[in-house]
C-alpha cells in the first residue's frame, strides 16, 4: 500500500500542477474592458513574459491601474531570488532593492517585484511609480496599491 501512495503521489501532483501557468497571466483584456486598467496589464503581461519563472501561477492575484500580482507554488526548494536577479540582469532590468525576502528591480517605466515566503511566493509588475508605496508586508495581496505582498 506504501508504495502504491508513492507511486501515485507523483502523478497526482503532476496533474493538479497542469491547471496552474509557468508563467504569471494578468486578467485576460476581455474580462477588464477598455481603460488604464486594461493597459497597464498588458504592460504587466509584457513584463511578465519577457522572464522565465520558477514555480507554478495561478493560486491568486488581481489587475488594477497600477500593475499585476500573482501568486507562486513550488514544488522544490529553490533560490527563487537568485533565479530573479539573474533574470532580470539578463533582461536589461536595473535591481534598485534587494534582501533576504524580495527584490524589486525597474526598467523604462515599470517595476518588477518578487517576495518569497517559504515555499510560495507573489511576483508583481506595474508602473514604476508603484509598488513601492507602503509595499511587501507578508499579510495581504493587492494590485490596487501596488506592489507584491505574500499570500496569507
Amino acid at each position: 500500500m506504501l508504495v502504491g501512495l508513492w507511486a501515485v503521489t507523483p502523478a497526482a501532483l503532476r496533474e493538479k500542477l497542469e491547471t496552474y501557468d509557468a508563467t504569471p497571466q494578468c486578467v485576460p483584456a476581455e474580462e477588464m474592458g477598455p481603460g488604464p486598467g486594461l493597459r497597464a496589464a498588458r504592460q504587466s503581461q509584457r513584463a511578465f513574459e519577457s522572464l522565465d519563472h520558477v514555480g507554478y501561477f495561478g493560486g491568486g492575484g488581481g489587475s488594477g491601474v497600477g500593475g499585476c500580482d500573482r501568486s507562486f507554488v513550488l514544488i522544490e526548494d529553490v533560490d527563487v531570488l537568485q533565479h530573479y536577479r539573474v533574470e532580470l540582469a539578463e533582461a536589461g532590468w536595473r535591481l534598485v532593492e534587494d534582501d533576504e525576502s524580495q527584490l524589486r528591480a525597474e526598467r523604462d517605466g515599470m517595476a518588477f517585484e518578487v517576495v518569497t515566503c517559504e515555499l510560495e511566493g507573489v511576483v508583481w509588475a506595474g508602473s514604476e511609480s508603484e509598488g513601492a508605496k507602503g509595499r511587501v508586508d507578508a499579510s495581504a495581496v493587492g494590485p490596487t496599491d501596488g506592489g507584491a505582498r505574500c499570500p496569507q
